[in-house]
């Protein structure tokens, strides 16, 4: 087969499988089995695709059909325009969570040396986002699950951040020693266990782990305030990545753990996304 046939063939059949974004897919998918990227694919879509490239292909797109999220099955994805090994074990880095990075770098704009703990850390995108924009910065990413903290490990020496220190570390029960923080910051599990079930496909191939929330979602909330706010200085930030219609809940949260100035932003779909405070003075 031509490039242009194994495309087409490919993005017709993602486009079978009821895929959103069956084009887009279809690319990433050719650059992934055959290195192949959409720039050069025009100057050989009319040449003939090795066999060897075409069944790497063909098993690429296999697991896509089954369901597989296209992260994973591509080991990689983008966020805050750093790339990071993703697969089984591991969260999805999602663009909304740019925000929360986002809300940490104007926080500390015009700090120096700032010092930040990323809570559940998975991937690392976060503390890596941070660490790289800013890199006086300490970051500790902590994270419990050994699936996504060998991801973590593996990403932070991608992105070639020493400044980023790995633990493996239950965030609602802290055993290492951290100095006074500047800014606490997460993306902890916020679905209710009820709504898991009803998740779309490819999300129940991302670990429960990283999306149950517990009865409400809110379990997360309730207890790393109690546990983290202590080691967070006068005027520290904390901020939180929530769910969709959690903003008010987690914000009375906040303010009863003592956080002053709390806000709840909007991502740019309109939808709660983050909620922030800081330590009073």
């Amino acid at each position: 087969m031509t490039y242009r046939e194994l495309f087409r063939d490919t993005r017709q059949r993602l486009q079978g499988a009821g895929a959103d974004a069956a084009q887009m897919e279809a690319y990433l998918l050719l650059e992934a089995g055959c290195g192949v990227d959409r720039t050069h694919y025009p100057l050989i879509a009319d040449t003939l695709c090795p066999q060897e490239s075409q069944e790497k292909l063909r098993e690429l797109l296999r697991r896509r059909l089954n369901g597989e999220p296209i992260q994973y099955v591509l080991g990689k994805w983008e966020f805050y325009g750093y790339e990071f090994e993703v697969g089984p074990g591991v969260l999805i880095p999602r663009a909304e969570t740019e925000l929360l990075v986002e809300t940490v770098l104007e926080y500390a704009e015009h700090m120096n040396a700032v010092r930040i703990a990323d809570l559940c850390s998975g991937s690392g995108c976060i503390a890596i986002s941070l660490a790289r924009q800013r890199p006086d910065a300490s970051v500790w990413a902590l994270e419990a699950s050994p699936e996504a903290l060998s991801y973590l490990r593996r990403n932070a020496a991608l992105n070639q951040c020493g400044n980023v220190r790995v633990l493996q570390e239950d965030v609602l029960a802290p055993q290492g020693d951290y100095p006074i923080l500047d800014a606490i910051v997460s993306n902890p599990p916020y679905i209710p266990t009820a709504e898991l079930p009803s998740l779309q496909r490819e999300v129940q191939f991302e670990p429960a782990m990283a999306l149950d929330g517990d009865g409400d979602g809110l379990r997360f909330y309730r207890r790393l305030g109690p546990v983290w706010l202590p080691r967070l200085r006068p005027g520290g930030l904390v901020a939180y990545e929530i769910g969709a219609g959690q903003g008010q809940a987690v914000k009375a949260l906040l303010e009863t753990q003592g956080a002053a100035r709390v806000r709840v932003l909007k991502d740019l779909a309109g939808l709660d996304r983050v909620v922030c405070g800081v330590k009073p003075l």
